[in-house]
């Protein structure tokens, strides 16, 4: 039996010309090469035949036909009637891509599958489709870029978790608590490691990154530390975005209320309320990285029997944070020594707990800062480092608990002070330099 190979014959460019093509009978030609064609036998003579198909008529040698079968009735109307309308189709398209449609004066006509369009349609049509290619592109490159960051998030879940491993036996209790508590992601950079929620990711956490290694490098600066000075671990920040998180952590770590940040020195972490605005949680940042900064000096130069006076570890870390807040204004500072109520110089340093009183307590505040103020603009920074480096070991030399600091006793530490450093070439003694410290502080 021969492989039936239906020819889909071209309907382009036919005319059917013989009347008697669409009277007569349809055949059915099964050729021994295994092809089939439909047609009508118009003429046979001994040798050959001529027959009628849709693009004309054709000769077919007898001798490459196999048989000749008739079509019934039904399926030779059928056959007629797709020719029919074959032909009928035809003769429409030529008759539009053939006809000329005249354009209006000053008017572009454009083909454009098998219309004709004005420039005006045209433009329209193909704005459309630019649209429909940038949108189809667009979604596209968002579902890439989604890719990636799925990539990313799963690449930085996992080294999430092998941080938070690695580090639990020197993270305080109150730090692992958050971390078992939540689900957290990770910010590293030279210098710290930034928690945040997972799924909270703040719209501020760029910002941070960014200010964090700039304050690292204005502390460093400050405290005349080498330029390559680094912690042997990283300062580990935890950003906090739960009002109800963050009231508990402070009940448990026994901190004031209405606080923004709090740090643990010595475990090198700072913990940050960053549901205020971020004019406000960058500067309590500072505050409290110089905290540590200053906790480490004093361990690296001494010991961890060493205590930072208050004035200084209050006045150095609200120099660099600019808490305003916690400090008066300048004018009212300004104002408080012209009026002779400030806290004079030896009781401020003497202070060992903040004042109870809110409004001296800010002008403790702004008196301490003002003083440390003074000492780096005045005297620059390496001076500084060995100021406070002297007089850390004379607090410690007199008294070694803060809390039996008097009065006296401060006198003659920050005059063996000023008698053993730099500072006997500038001050006669403890009076020319409060007085010194004043004028800046008025000027």
């Amino acid at each position: 039996m021969f492989p039936i190979k239906l020819i889909i014959l071209s309907l382009l460019a036919f005319s059917l010309t013989s009347v008697h093509a669409f009277l007569s009978w349809a055949d059915m030609l099964e050729m021994k090469n295994g092809e089939i064609i439909e047609c009508v036998i118009v003429l046979e003579s001994m040798s050959d035949m001529k027959v009628e198909v849709p693009i004309g008529k054709i000769s077919i040698p007898k001798n490459t036909v196999a048989k000749i079968s008739r079509y019934s009735k039904g399926k030779n109307d059928a056959l007629i009637e797709k020719w029919r309308k074959a032909k009928i189709a035809h003769k429409q398209k030529a008759t539009r891509e053939s006809t000329y449609i005249r354009p209006k004066e000053g008017e572009h006509l454009i083909h454009y599958k098998s219309k004709w369009l004005t420039m005006e349609e045209y433009t329209k049509i193909k704005e459309k489709l630019r649209e429909k290619k940038e949108e189809h592109l667009r979604m596209k490159e968002e579902e890439f870029q989604e890719q990636l960051l799925q990539k990313e998030r799963v690449r930085l879940k996992e080294e999430t978790i092998e941080t938070i491993e690695q580090g639990r036996k020197r993270r305080s209790k109150v730090a692992n608590e958050i971390l078992d508590g939540d689900e957290w992601l990770i910010s590293q950079s030279t210098n710290f490691i930034l928690f945040f929620n997972e799924d909270k990711i703040p719209p501020s956490l760029k910002k941070i990154e960014k200010v964090s290694e700039l304050f690292f490098d204005k502390l460093r600066g400050d405290l005349n530390l080498k330029k390559y000075f680094s912690f042997d671990e990283k300062i580990e920040v935890y950003l906090i975005q739960d009002n109800q998180l963050w009231e508990k952590m402070l009940k448990e770590t026994s901190q004031e209320k209405n606080i923004f940040a709090f740090s643990n020195h010595y475990k090198r972490e700072i913990f940050l309320d960053i549901t205020i605005k971020e004019e406000h949680f960058i500067p309590n940042f500072a505050h409290e990285l110089s905290h540590i900064f200053l906790k480490e000096f004093t361990i690296t130069n001494f010991s961890k029997k060493h205590f930072i006076p208050l004035w200084l570890n209050k006045g150095f870390a609200n120099y660099e944070g600019a808490l305003f807040d916690y400090s008066l204004p300048k004018k009212d500072l300004i104002n408080a020594i012209y009026k002779n109520y400030y806290i004079k110089l030896d009781e401020l340093l003497c202070l060992y707990i903040l004042p109870k009183d809110n409004h001296k307590r800010k002008l403790f505040y702004a008196e301490a800062a003002s003083l440390v103020d003074f000492m780096l603009t005045t005297h620059g920074r390496k001076r500084f480092n060995k100021f406070i480096t002297t007089l850390i070991q004379k607090y410690y030399e007199e008294e070694k608990h803060p809390d039996k600091l008097t009065v006296k006793k401060v006198r003659k530490i920050l005059l063996s002070t000023i008698k053993e450093t730099f500072l006997a070439d500038y001050y006669a003694g403890y009076s020319s330099f409060e007085e010194a410290w004043l004028r800046y502080v008025t000027a």
